[in-house]
Order: C-alpha cells, then sequence, then structure tokens
C-alpha cells in the first residue's frame, strides 16, 4: 500500500569556522543566549557521561545519550531540549542482543539564582529495531562434506569444522576450515554487458594469478535466514552441531578455533572501542541474499568474495582486494528470462524499495550576518511503499 505525505520542513544549515573563538549559536536558535545555552548544554553532556559511565559485568558500555541543538523555547526562562538514550539490551531474544531508542522531551527551567536545572523528564517515543548477533560459544560444528556450484563459484571440501553466527534464533552464517577447501570461479560472459569479463578475467589471471583465486585459508558464508537453512542441507553433508566441547584435534579444527578465539578477542576489542557496533535492522521477510568470502591462505589480508542479493538492482557482485568491485551483473536467473535491459535499468536500490521523492519546492534565503549559514521553507512530497506507524510519522515528519 502507497500513501503519500506531504511534509513541511524548516531547514536550517551551519558550516562552522575551525577556529579558537567560540561557536556561535545557529541561525535557527539566535534567541537563546550564547551563556544560557552553555549552560543547558552543560547539564545534558553530564547526563551523556552519565550514561556512558554504565558498563555490563566486562566493563563495556551499555548506554549512550544525544541531544538536539535546536532548542525550542517556551518562556524567556525556559526550553524544551531532544534527548535520546541508546540501551543495549542483551540476550533478549536467542543469540541476540537488541537496541533500545527512548526518545525525552527535557524541560529546563531558569530558577531565580539564574541557574538551569531540568525541571521535568518525559518520555515521548520507545523503538526497537536495531539487533546484533552472536557467534562461536557452542555454535561449533562439523562436516562430513561441502559443495557449492552456481553463478560461476566453485567451492570443494571434505570434511571439516565451522564455528556458526546466529540472530534473532536464525543462523546467519558459517566460518569454515577444512585441509582440501578450494574454489574457482568464473564470470559469465553471456551478454552485452559482461562480454568483456571473460578476456579481462584471463589477463587479471595471467598477470596476477593469485589475487582472483587461490588456496584458500579459510571460508565465511554469509547468508539470510531461509537461505541459511536452505544451506545446511544443501552446501553441507553431514552438518552437525557439536558444541564447545566436541573438538577433535585435527589441523583443520586447530585452525577452526585459532581463528574464533582471535575473533572473539577483536569483537571485544572493538566493542570497548564502541558498545554499539553490530547492530543491523531484522533481514526483510522477501530479502535472498548470500556471501561467500574467501580468505587467502598466508599472513596478509586478501580475500576474494561472491554476493547475491535479490535486492540490489544487479543481485550479483565479484569483490577482490586491492580491486574492489571487480564484476557485478545480473543473476543467472534473471538473465535467463529475456527481460528488457530497460526494464531492468529500473531496479531500485534496497534503500529506495521503501520511499520515492516525488516532489520538492520551496525558498531559502543567505543570513548576510553569516554568509556560511542560511535558512529555508522547504516541502517536499515523498511517496512512501511500505507500511508507516501514524504516531511515529506525525513525531518525525518535521524537523528543525
Amino acid at each position: 500500500m502507497s500513501v503519500t505525505i506531504v511534509r513541511r520542513a524548516l531547514l536550517t544549515l551551519s558550516l562552522f569556522a575551525l577556529t579558537a573563538a567560540a561557536i556561535p549559536a545557529r541561525a535557527a536558535d539566535v534567541a537563546v543566549p550564547q551563556a544560557d545555552r552553555e549552560a543547558i548544554e552543560a547539564i545534558v553532556k553530564k547526563k551523556i557521561a552519565d550514561l556512558a559511565g554504565e558498563k555490563d559485568a566486562a566493563g563495556i558500555g551499555i548506554k549512550r545519550g544525544t541531544f538536539s541543538k535546536s532548542f525550542k523555547k517556551l518562556t524567556p526562562t525556559s526550553y524544551l531540549v531532544a534527548f535520546h538514550t541508546d540501551t543495549i539490551e542483551p540476550k533478549v531474544q536467542p543469540d541476540t542482543d537488541q537496541m533500545k531508542t527512548e526518545r525525552h522531551a527535557l524541560t529546563f527551567n531558569k530558577g531565580g539564582d539564574g541557574k538551569w536545572t531540568i525541571a521535568k523528564d518525559e518520555l515521548k517515543d520507545t523503538y526497537v529495531g536495531l539487533y546484533r548477533g552472536y557467534f562461536g560459544g557452542d555454535m561449533i560444528y562439523r562436516f562430513d562434506a561441502l559443495s557449492f556450484e552456481k553463478e560461476g563459484l566453485k567451492v570443494k571440501a571434505g570434511p571439516g569444522w565451522a564455528f556458526g553466527s546466529a540472530r534473532l534464533g536464525k543462523m546467519n552464517g558459517w566460518t569454515v576450515f577444512a585441509d582440501d577447501l578450494r574454489f574457482d570461479y568464473t564470470p559469465p560472459a553471456d551478454t552485452a554487458e559482461t562480454s568483456h569479463y571473460s578476456a579481462l578475467n584471463k589477463k587479471l589471471a595471467k598477470d596476477h594469478p593469485e589475487d582472483l583465486v587461490f588456496r584458500p585459508e579459510r571460508l565465511a558464508i554469509l547468508c539470510d535466514g531461509a537461505t541459511c537453512d536452505d544451506f545446511a542441507s544443501t552446501v553441507f553433508t553431514g552438518l552437525k552441531k557439536v558444541g564447545a566441547g566436541g573438538g577433535d584435534g585435527s589441523a583443520s579444527f586447530s585452525r577452526m578455533q585459532k581463528r574464533l578465539n582471535e575473533a572473539l578477542d577483536e569483537d571485544q576489542k572493538n566493542r570497548r572501542d564502541n558498545a554499539f557496533i553490530r547492530f543491523t535492522r531484522k533481514d526483510e521477510e522477501d530479502n535472498r541474499f548470500w556471501r561467500f568470502s574467501f580468505k587467502r591462505d598466508g599472513a596478509k589480508e586478501h580475500y576474494a568474495s561472491l554476493t547475491y542479493d535479490n535486492y540490489d538492482p544487479w543481485q550479483m557482485s565479484y569483490f577482490v582486494s586491492g580491486y574492489q568491485t571487480l564484476y557485478a551483473y545480473y543473476s543467472e536467473d534473471t538473465r535467463n528470462k529475456g527481460i528488457d535491459p530497460l526494464v531492468l535499468e529500473e531496479r531500485g536500490d534496497e534503500e529506495s524499495r521503501d520511499f520515492d521523492l516525488v516532489g520538492l519546492n520551496g525558498a531559502v534565503d543567505l543570513m548576510l550576518e553569516d554568509p556560511s549559514a542560511y535558512s529555508g521553507d522547504v516541502t517536499f512530497k515523498q511517496l512512501v511503499e511500505m507500511m508507516v506507524d501514524a504516531d511515529l510519522e506525525r513525531h518525525t515528519s518535521t524537523r528543525r
């Protein structure tokens, strides 16, 4: 169902000079005396610092705060400030942390002694829509064989080991180790758009034989939940979860355990730098994707990966370290359907599936006192191609 929403927004943009002088208030906030602004912001920043001080058992932060610098004037001695709090809620769903975001309206009053205080803290909205999965732990697997052949990629392996990753109760990938793991890749050359790929691939293979296809140290498989369920029985043979204590001491198991420990250490270090990493939205129910990413054997970090995503305009892409995305093209299924190329060109990317800007008009005025700032009244018309919560839309449709 599509709805058309007309929004009016006061657009205020400021460019700040990199000088030692105090940064002046933005054009939209000229009514806030600088001394009052500094006093209010000091209280808000203290609140943010207090949130940042809340840690979990491992000493990693679980909360953060942000605020809008566009203060709403209520009276000469009262302002309303929008404040957001993010809280990490661990394992509220299977193998999943979730982030809860709360929007508060803070009312600041100035007392007779000239000091500012928070007179009211009103919770306006709560949103939960970002999730982070887990890997390793008891998600240790052994398998008898691995085989995959699709979109020019061929992968083979005999017995081996893997550690898995999961989110929201679904597997979303494995990191695979096997003594005889190998792969080959040949890009398509069956359309006008891909006809030159064969010659390019041959030249690169000749000039740089160890860049595009090589002996892999490991394979990382990433997939949506439904595709992972399918891969567990169609890509793997004899895949069995054995848990953390089920190792056999083989060379492939030892390499897997070493890499898992490194990955866990890296994840802990990254979380200490930024506790809110790796949070993403739920996968769309009809979004199908997979990626086979190979790490070249050796100390140097060199990778090659083939990705399929039915939400991308070109569903297929082949990435190689040092070359970035080397090939991008339509999937074999799409190519075989004989769809008009002009129709295929109209495929939108993932984000444009949710909305489309269909109209824009307004006026923007330059501030003569401060040429780096300008203010405008802009009306834009947006076609929303998904269901929108009415209350949430009312809160977010107009911004300063």
